[in-house]
């Protein structure tokens, strides 16, 4: 019978490492449902601290500082894994000094009036007919669909 994180009579490189990290991120993640987190936050806290397991010791602050740093994302990605990061910290008791990120406020896209309408234009009959109403009036979707 195989054993997790073993391929054949050798451990799988890094496997172990990766099994008490999991360990420990499993603990976190039911230490924050029991504090009162929402499941969507403890969904991505998971997602993050997976991540970083995948590629440095999460018990290591400045391994996970220096794999942070020469990340290529943006700086609001950043924020949210240092954020997800000091929190594991926290509750883990490790020292964490959390470096800033200044999130880079961008423009929200608007598609010219042509590219509407030919969206409007490719959609059936009856979603066409009330997203033209939303367009010419202003309205909202609610305050449309409640009109008489």
């Amino acid at each position: 019978m195989a054993h997790s994180g073993r391929v054949g009579s050798n451990p799988t490189p890094g496997a172990i490492r990766l099994t008490h990290a999991l360990q420990d991120i499993f603990n976190f993640l039911w230490h924050c449902k029991k504090a009162g987190f929402r499941d969507s936050t403890i969904g991505g806290f998971s997602k993050v601290l997976k991540h970083l397991a995948r590629h440095v010791s999460l018990n290591n602050p400045e391994e996970v500082l220096s794999f942070l740093a020469s990340k290529n994302v943006s700086e609001a990605r950043k924020e949210v894994i240092a954020n997800c990061y000091a929190k594991y910290c926290e509750w883990k008791g490790l020292p964490f000094s959390k470096p800033n990120y200044r999130r880079v406020k961008k423009f929200p896209f608007v598609p010219y009036e042509s590219e509407v309408d030919m969206l409007i234009s490719a959609l059936p009959k009856r979603l066409s007919v009330f997203c033209q109403l939303i367009k010419e009036t202003g309205a909202r979707p609610g305050e449309a669909w409640n009109l008489k």
